[in-house]
């Protein structure tokens, strides 16, 4: 080959040769540039949702539809709708001011003025939500007879810094209390609201009360029972029920968590409307509801989940003087409970002291025990008392534990009887001060009344204004029960004048 040729070779390689690196070359600028301007949107679109998150107030609110509220909330019924309407705006989609917010007097002036057509309720603050620590600020509001009486509630909730405002639309005839009540221990309060439908001629009404909690800024209803019933069953049957309950709320067991004691009568009738000519069937009835945490409600409890006081409950303490000067010595509870054990006290009886300091603050012993029934007979000794020592109650019952000492309430309330009796007023001539002594009642003995109520009958002293100024007067106290145990009520039956 010669010379020439081999150089026009050499020629041809290097032009091929920079041909490929100039295509490689070209495709790496255009990749640089990709890089590069796909990093720039990349910093752009970061720096668009930055400038997003700057305006909170774009999100505040932004779940409420504000015509739907302004029907519901019957903006239409306001003196000016049109700025009850801006009004909502305002309210659901902007941040409230702190200054606003934290007193309830700017509160209640700037809810009042801007929802006239609404009466504003209570206002309750703290940490209720069961799935938030932040602040929440609770505004109830109430429709009048024109707008069916209908209940909110407006919830502030502080979020990011900054106060948002969110409704609730509780429902038709539904008073809502917003005051929160702490019942179960390591929950939040619960909400309690009473639905009152008004009925017309002829027409059932049924009543309902609800336990609300708050969850995640929304008012849940956890539990639901019907409280009250009144009309017939179905129009034209001629059959009237007639439901009357009371609710309340007992830490009966002494365990930290309150129960849901109902109540009441239920019964049918021949009639019509609301009248009831003959009853067909009565019945008293006693529920308690515990709250089950599975089920994060209140569920109905058998009689049997609450264990009853027995004669194994007793303690007989020995004879010798020791245990007492022990027993005097102890300031706590604990060391009380380790001295009956020193001295042979079986583990049901430690466990009534125990219960029994938890309601009464006192330290005592179960000293005797008398099963009489649905509900029984117990006397409790307190050793440290001066004098009156020693106190029936009865035992098992709801509540468990029922002293027959009277408060001054019940005191007052036998007094005011006391002097409606003509012998009572004859006693008062000769003795002007004579009350009854509420301590230390000698039992009589128990009656089983119609409907199958229990009642314990004990005899008080009439005294002429001190313990030991007896007359030869005393009275009669009933202590009556249902057929279910339930504790009714404590009255007077009559004054007895002893021998002479």
């Amino acid at each position: 080959m010669s010379f020439l040729k081999t150089l026009t070779i050499i020629f041809i390689g290097i032009l091929i040769i920079g041909g490929i690196l100039g295509i490689y070359l070209g495709k790496f600028q255009e990749a640089k540039k990709l890089k590069v301007a796909t990093q720039t949107t990349k910093e752009e679109v970061k720096e668009e949702v930055k400038e997003e998150v700057k305006k909170p107030q774009e999100q505040i609110g932004e779940a409420v539809n504000v015509e739907k509220a302004a029907k519901e909330l019957f903006c239409e019924w306001s003196k000016d709708p049109t700025h009850c309407q801006q009004f909502l705006e305002t309210l659901f989609h902007n941040p409230l001011s702190s200054d606003l917010v934290i007193s309830d007097e700017k509160l209640k002036e700037y809810f009042g003025k801007n929802l006239d057509q609404l009466s504003l309720g209570e206002i309750s603050r703290g940490k209720f939500d069961k799935y938030s620590n932040s602040e929440v600020v609770l505004i109830s509001l109430r429709g009048g007879e024109a707008l069916h009486f209908n209940s909110y509630v407006i919830i502030i909730k502080k979020e990011n810094g900054k106060w948002k405002a969110s409704y609730q639309n509780i429902g038709y005839c539904e008073e809502f209390f917003n005051e929160p009540r702490r019942l179960i221990q390591n929950e939040p309060p619960f909400f309690i609201g009473k639905s009152r439908p008004i009925g017309g001629t002829c027409v059932p009404m049924e009543w309902h009360m609800r336990l609300y909690r708050l969850e995640n800024g929304e008012f849940k209803s956890i539990w639901d029972t019907i409280y009250f019933v009144d009309g017939e069953l179905e129009y034209g049957s001629r059959k009237v029920e007639k439901l009357n309950t009371k609710v309340n709320f007992k830490d009966i067991d002494n365990d930290g968590d309150f129960e849901i004691i109902k109540q009441g009568t239920h019964r049918v009738c021949k009639g019509g409307c609301h009248e009831c000519e003959k009853i067909i069937k009565e019945e008293n009835f006693y529920q308690i509801f515990k709250w089950k945490p599975q089920k994060q409600t209140f569920v109905e409890a058998s009689k049997e989940t609450f264990k009853e006081i027995g004669a194994s409950a007793v303690w007989k303490p020995p004879s010798l003087k020791e245990w007492l000067e022990d027993w005097h010595r102890c300031k706590e509870i604990n060391c009380v409970l380790g001295i009956m054990k020193e001295y042979g006290a079986s583990e049901d009886a430690i466990t009534f002291s125990k219960f029994l300091f938890g309601k009464t603050l006192e330290k005592g012993f179960l000293g005797q025990f008398q099963e009489m029934g649905r509900v029984d007979l117990g006397r409790v000794t307190f050793p440290d008392r001066v004098n009156t020592n020693d106190v029936y109650y009865l035992i098992n019952g709801f509540p468990c534990l029922v002293s027959t000492e009277l408060d001054l309430e019940t005191k007052e309330e036998i007094t005011k009887s006391l002097k409606k009796d003509p012998l009572y007023l004859k006693a008062k001539e000769r003795y002007p001060n004579i009350e009854i002594w509420q301590f230390s009642p000698q039992f009589i003995k128990k009656e089983t009344l119609a409907s199958e109520k229990k009642r314990f009958i004990f005899e008080y002293r009439l005294v002429n204004g001190c313990r030991t100024c007896n007359t030869e007067y005393s009275a009669r106290i009933n202590f009556d029960f249902d057929s279910n145990g339930a504790f009714l009520d404590v009255g007077l039956i009559q004054i007895d004048q002893l021998s002479k």
